[in-house]
């Protein structure tokens, strides 16, 4: 959840936190995307300093509206923190807040009207936002992690010149509106003047000739007879 939130296009406007998920998808991530804190508490004082700027902002109509606010946890959760965390949910009423906890007896009391979902591998869910059928959360591996770690390595690394068959891509500033460029000499093919002719900015002259021309069939020439 918490990497399908962090790329999202829509999460430039969004504030994610998490908790229990360390701080290394934060620091690959765009800065903002993601912000790690380090245990609930300090999502509820993150929480307090928001109810605490919209109620600053009671009756100013040329303020902007409060940012969607997103907690992912998967840490442990105590019985303290998770009061706490309810109490502060509970003082902030219509604000836009989501909130994604373990599922314990702790937060089960804290949250009694929470949804519990169901996330056992192959369980499928059934989700009343999404309607009646039941559809299957999404997964990432071990594997499939350090895949996506890796991706988001490379994209933060400079750009190196194109070598090789990659010389022959286009260049991304080239417009659509613009004309042809010149072909790269890899692809320019010699050519009889005839050849060239019948279509010079094909580069298959031979090719569209031989379409046009008769077909011959090439008979084996008789053997000599044995003396």
């Amino acid at each position: 959840m918490a990497l399908e939130a962090g790329t999202c296009e829509w999460t430039d406007h969004t504030e994610i936190m998490t908790v229990g998920l360390g701080t290394r998808l934060a620091t690959l991530l765009p800065r903002g995307r993601v912000r790690p804190l380090p245990h609930v508490s300090a999502v509820v004082a993150d929480l307090g300093a928001l109810l605490l700027e919209v109620h600053q902002q009671t009756g100013d109509t040329d303020m902007p509206e409060p940012l969607p606010w997103i907690l992912v946890c998967a840490g442990d959760v105590d019985a303290e923190q998770a009061w706490q965390l309810a109490d502060a949910v509970s003082a902030a009423r219509d604000l836009p807040i989501a909130i994604v906890l373990p599922a314990n007896d702790t937060t089960r009391a804290a949250f009694p009207a929470a949804e519990n979902i169901t996330t056992a591998p192959g369980t499928p869910v059934t989700l009343p936002q999404l309607g009646e059928e039941p559809v299957q959360l999404q997964r990432l591996t071990d594997e499939q992690y350090r895949q996506y770690l890796h991706a988001l390595q490379v994209a933060e690394e400079p750009a190196e010149p194109a070598a090789g068959t990659w010389q022959l891509a286009e260049s991304h500033e080239q417009t659509a509106a613009a004309g042809r460029p010149e072909p790269h000499p890899l692809l320019r093919i010699r050519t009889s003047d005839g050849e060239a002719a019948i279509d010079p900015g094909s580069p298959f002259p031979a090719l569209l000739a031989s379409v046009g021309a008769p077909r011959t069939t090439k008979t084996a020439s008789p053997a000599p007879p044995n003396l």
